[in-house]
C-alpha cells in the first residue's frame, strides 16, 4: 500500500471518529434534556387538569421494541388497556371509571424519527374530589353550621359570613387533596415515560450502530477481485508460448 493510500485511510478513520463523537454528544444532550410536555396548573383546581408528555427520538423503532413497550405499559398501569395499530403508529389507551384513570400513549414512526406522546386527563379525578367535598361536605354541612351559629348566639347578619367561611375552608381542603393526587399521578406518569424513552433510545442506538457497521463494512476481497479481473486467466497460455 502506498503512502497516498495510507493517508487516505487515516483521513477516513479521523472522519469516522469525528462523526462518532458528534453522535455521542447529540445522544448525551438528548438524554439530559427533560421530556417536553404541558402540565400547567389550573388556577381553580390548584394543579394541572391534564398531563401531556412528548418527545422525538431519532431513528425508527423496531416491531420487537413496540411489543416490549406494550408489555411495559400493561405492567406499569396494571391493566391490559386497548391497543390499536394504524400503519406504523401504535396507540395504547386506558380508561377506568372506577379509578378515574384515563391514559393515552401514541408512538408514531415516520420520516426516520419516532414520535412518542403520553397523556393523562384528570377531569374525572377533579370532578370526584371537588364535587364530593363541595357538594357533600360543603352543602351538607351548612345546616349544622347555621344551627350551631344560632345556638352560639350569633346574630343573623353574621351567619352568611360563617357559611361563606365554611365553603372556603372546604374548597381549600378539596384543592389541597386534588393537588396531592395530581402531583402523584404526574410523578408516576413521568417515571413510566422515562422507562419508555429508555427502551426507544436503546433500540434506536442499536439499529443505528447496525446500519453504520453494514454501511462501513466492505465485502471481503473487493479490492483483489477488481485487480483479478485485469489479470490473465491462469488456464490460458501466454501469447508468446502459443506462437512458439
Amino acid at each position: 500500500m502506498s503512502y497516498r493510500d495510507d493517508s487516505d485511510a487515516l483521513r477516513e478513520k479521523l472522519a469516522l471518529r469525528e462523526r462518532e463523537l458528534a453522535e455521542a454528544k447529540r445522544r448525551i444532550a438528548e438524554l439530559e434534556a427533560p421530556a417536553e410536555g404541558s402540565s400547567k396548573p389550573n388556577w381553580f383546581l390548584g394543579a394541572p387538569s391534564k398531563i401531556d408528555l412528548r418527545d422525538t427520538i431519532e431513528g425508527e423503532v423496531s416491531e420487537e421494541t413496540l411489543e416490549k413497550i406494550v408489555r411495559l405499559l400493561r405492567s406499569e398501569f396494571g391493566e391490559l388497556g386497548r391497543l390499536d395499530r394504524v400503519g406504523k403508529m401504535l396507540a395504547w389507551s386506558l380508561m377506568n371509571p372506577q379509578t378515574g384513570r384515563g391514559v393515552e400513549v401514541t408512538i408514531d414512526v415516520t420520516g426516520g424519527q419516532t414520535l412518542v406522546q403520553m397523556r393523562e386527563r384528570l377531569g374525572n379525578v377533579a370532578g370526584g374530589v371537588f364535587g364530593g367535598l363541595m357538594g357533600g361536605l360543603g352543602g351538607g354541612g351548612v345546616g349544622g353550621i347555621v344551627a350551631a351559629s344560632i345556638a352560639a348566639g350569633i346574630t343573623p347578619g353574621g351567619i352568611p359570613l360563617i357559611v361563606v367561611g365554611w365553603f372556603g375552608a372546604v374548597y381549600l381542603g378539596a384543592r389541597g387533596l386534588y393537588g396531592r393526587i395530581a402531583r402523584g399521578r404526574e410523578k408516576k406518569l413521568r417515571k413510566t415515560f422515562a422507562k419508555l424513552e429508555l427502551l426507544l433510545r436503546e433500540d434506536a442506538k442499536q439499529r443505528g450502530a447496525k446500519v453504520r457497521v453494514e454501511a462501513e463494512a466492505e465485502p471481503d476481497g473487493a479490492e483483489t477481485l477488481a485487480e483479478a479481473e485485469e489479470l490473465p486467466d491462469i488456464d490460458e497460455e501466454p501469447e508468446e508460448e502459443k506462437e512458439a
